[in-house]
């Protein structure tokens, strides 16, 4: 994809929550630990493939969960050293430390976007950079959430009465509801373009350089276009 792209891709991954996928695929539902571990050896495997010299001699990996006996990735990335590798996840102890670790982007959700959890979860980043030895300032930071954008307000009004309340899957406690349009307007882009623009200034301010929009009027395409005609060029 990178070589196809001319250097364009970016790597997004997580450790996985989501049950009923791996039950979709057959795949077992490993413990909470465990998949995270698993992502920290991947993506140490990743990195050891792509720096391979080409040599077609391979890669060797012994690792708890995944071995490779002269493994080789052919052809390798054109982005030096690799893609971009962005990592979504918001456990502090565990999932932010990999993101210290080993990302290049960390991406938040739509519980996790508003300005004051986003300014901590970052605090939490900087610690951790802190901890393992790296620059905080090679972590990019990533929004990723809902978007509204409209000068219509009894459109603003009937679009939030479709998606609320927005809730959480009932294991994960620590999960904020967002249920009021009050609550909306912490965690989404929303209103007209000035109201978006503002709310991705509040973010841009904290350190947030890259968002990725879940625009809820498609598949009416009103919105999206609106938020690039005058919203985006104010960035």
């Amino acid at each position: 994809l990178d070589v196809v792209s001319g250097g364009r891709l970016e790597l997004g991954l997580g450790a996985g929550w989501h049950e009923p996928e791996y039950d979709a695929y057959g795949w077992d539902y490993r413990g909470g630990f465990e998949r995270l571990m698993r992502l920290d050896e991947g993506i140490r495997l990743m990195k050891r493939l792509w720096a391979d010299d080409g040599t077609g001699e391979g890669v060797d990996f012994d690792g708890d969960h995944y071995q490779l006996d002269g493994a080789y990735c052919e052809p390798g990335p054109i982005q030096d050293p690799h893609p971009p590798i962005l990592v979504g996840g918001q456990g502090e102890e565990v999932t932010l430390k990999l993101v210290a670790k080993h990302a290049d982007v960390w991406n938040t959700d739509v519980f996790n976007g508003d300005p004051a959890t986003l300014a901590h979860k970052i605090d939490v980043i900087e610690d951790h950079c802190a901890t393992v030895g790296r620059d905080p300032e090679e972590v990019a930071y990533s929004w990723d959430g809902h978007v509204i954008c409209t000068r219509d307000e009894e459109r603003l009004e009937s679009m939030l009465d479709l998606v609320l309340p927005i809730q959480f899957e009932d294991e994960y406690v620590d999960q904020p509801d967002i249920e009021t349009p009050a609550d909306a307007r912490e965690y989404f882009l929303m209103g007209t373009p000035e109201e978006c623009a503002a709310a991705i200034e509040d973010r841009v301010e904290l350190g947030v350089s890259k968002f990725q929009c879940w625009f809820l009027d498609i598949p009416d395409y009103d919105g999206m276009e609106l938020f690039a005609d005058e919203v985006m060029d104010e960035f």
